[in-house]
C-alpha cells in the first residue's frame, strides 16, 4: 500500500482548493472585449492590420506584466528568506539565551508564510501570462500567414476515400485543418475532422456562423479559457475522462452503504466509549475484535469492486478542476445566438455536480495520507466514500455524463 507523506498531501490538497478561479483573470486585467473595435469583413486588408495591431498590444502587455510579476516574485521570496533568519535568531534568543518569550517566534512564522503565499500566487501569474502570451503568438503567425508546418496537420484524421479533401488540401502540412486545429483534446480534433468532412445542411452552417459571430471579438473569453484549461493532458487522460461516465456500472447492494456505516459508527463508537472511561478496555478490545472481522470481511466482499472504481476515477480525478471551471465560465456567459443558448442549456449546473464530486474524491483520499491512514482505516473510509463517487456517476452523474462529451468536444 503506497503512503502520501504529510506535507506532500497537504501541498496537493491547497493546490486543488486554492487553484485559480475564473474571476482571477481580473488580477491580470483582461481586456474586456466591448473595448474593442470589431473587425471588418468590408475590408479585409483593414480587419487583417487591426487584429495584428490587436495581438501584438496584448502580447506587449501580457509580457509586462509576466516581467513585473517576475521581479515581485523574487522579492517576495527575499521577503522569506529574511523571514527564516529571523525565525532562527528568535530561536536562538528564545532557547538559548532565554532574552525574551518563545511566543514571539509566532511573528516570524507568520511573514514566512504570507511570503511564500504571495511568491506562489506571483508565479502563477507569471504562468498565467505566459500562457496568455503563447496564445497571442500562436494568433499572429496565423494572421501573418507564417503557421505552415508549425501545428496538427491532422493526417490521422484524413478519410481515406473521401471525395474531395485531398483535393481541397483539408489535411496535412499548410491544410485547412493546421490552420483552424487549436484544440486541447481528442474529441475536439475529431469535431473539427467531421466537420470539415462532413456536410452540414444550411441551418447548421447559418447556426455555427452565428456563433463564430457573436465571439469573433470575444478576446477576453478566449483568455479566460486559455487560463483554465489544463495544458498538459494527455489524450489518454481526455478519453478516460471523456468515456469514465459511460463505463458500465459496478454494482453495490443498497444495503452495503448502510453497513459499511452502522459497522463505522459502532467502531468509532467503542473507541470513544473507551476512551471516556464507561467501557473496560479489555471488553472494547473485544468488541473492537468483532466489528473488525465483520468488516474486514465486508471489504474483503468489495475489493474488486473498490478498485475498479478506483482505477476508472484515477485519470478523470485530476481533470475535474479543469472541467468545473470551464463549466463554470460558460455558465456565466450571456449567449446573443441560439446555438451559444444551446450550449448553455446543456451545461446547466455541470459546475456544481463536478463540485460535489470533487469533494467526495478529496474525502477518499484522506485515507491515503500516512497519519490519518490509522484512524480511518477502521471505519472503511475508502470502501465508503467510493460507493458514495460511483452512486454519484449512476444518479446525479447521469447529468454529468451528456456534460462530459459535450465538453470533450469543445474546442478550448
Amino acid at each position: 500500500m503506497r503512503f502520501i507523506p504529510l506535507w506532500q498531501w497537504l501541498v496537493a490538497f491547497f493546490n486543488q482548493t486554492g487553484q485559480m478561479e475564473i474571476d482571477d483573470g481580473a488580477q491580470l486585467h483582461l481586456t474586456p472585449s466591448a473595448e474593442e473595435p470589431p473587425t471588418t469583413a468590408s475590408n479585409p486588408a483593414a480587419a487583417r492590420d487591426q487584429v495584428e495591431s490587436i495581438y501584438r498590444a496584448k502580447i506587449r502587455d501580457f509580457q509586462q506584466k509576466r516581467d513585473l510579476a517576475k521581479v515581485q516574485q523574487g522579492t517576495c521570496y527575499s521577503y522569506l528568506f529574511v523571514s527564516l533568519l529571523a525565525l532562527a535568531a528568535t530561536f536562538y534568543l528564545s532557547f538559548g539565551t532565554r532574552l525574551f518569550s518563545p511566543f514571539v517566534a509566532i511573528l516570524p512564522v507568520l511573514a514566512a508564510l504570507v511570503a511564500y503565499g504571495e511568491a506562489r500566487k506571483r508565479g502563477r501569474r507569471v504562468k498565467n501570462c505566459e500562457r496568455l502570451v503563447e496564445m497571442y503568438e500562436r494568433g499572429l503567425q496565423r494572421v501573418q500567414h507564417e503557421w505552415m508546418g508549425k501545428g496538427d496537420p491532422g493526417l490521422d484524421l484524413l478519410v481515406s476515400d473521401h471525395l474531395s479533401a485531398r483535393d481541397l488540401d483539408l489535411f496535412g502540412e499548410g491544410s485547412l485543418f493546421e490552420l483552424l486545429c487549436d484544440v486541447q483534446t481528442p474529441a475536439g480534433r475529431d469535431a473539427l475532422a467531421q466537420w470539415l468532412q462532413t456536410p452540414a445542411s444550411s441551418e447548421e452552417v447559418t447556426a455555427r456562423q452565428e456563433a463564430v459571430r457573436a465571439l469573433r471579438d470575444r478576446t477576453d473569453l478566449r483568455e479566460k479559457l486559455a487560463l483554465v484549461r489544463d495544458a498538459n493532458a494527455s489524450e489518454y487522460s481526455w478519453n478516460r475522462l471523456r468515456n469514465w461516465p459511460t463505463l458500465s456500472p459496478v454494482g453495490f447492494s443498497d444495503l452495503t452503504p448502510w453497513l459499511a456505516l452502522l459497522l463505522s459508527l459502532g467502531m468509532a463508537g467503542i473507541a470513544v466509549w473507551a476512551w471516556l472511561g464507561n467501557l473496560e478496555v479489555d471488553a472494547a478490545l473485544r468488541m473492537a475484535a468483532i466489528l473488525g472481522i465483520i468488516e474486514g470481511g465486508l471489504a474483503l466482499s468489495l475489493r474488486s469492486q473498490v478498485l475498479l472504481v478506483l482505477e476508472n476515477l484515477h485519470l478523470p480525478s485530476h481533470r475535474l478542476e479543469s472541467l468545473r471551471q470551464i463549466c463554470l465560465l460558460l455558465e456565466q456567459e450571456r449567449p446573443t445566438c441560439a446555438r451559444l443558448r444551446e450550449i448553455q442549456e446543456k451545461l446547466h449546473n455541470a459546475a456544481r455536480k463536478i463540485s460535489t464530486l470533487q469533494r467526495l474524491v478529496r474525502l477518499r483520499e484522506l485515507r491515503d495520507n500516512e497519519y490519518s491512514f490509522w484512524f480511518l482505516f477502521p471505519l472503511l473510509w475508502s470502501t465508503q466514500w467510493t460507493i458514495q463517487i460511483e452512486r454519484w456517476r449512476q444518479t446525479p452523474g447521469a447529468g454529468f455524463c451528456n456534460t462530459s462529451r459535450f465538453w470533450a468536444n469543445l474546442r478550448p
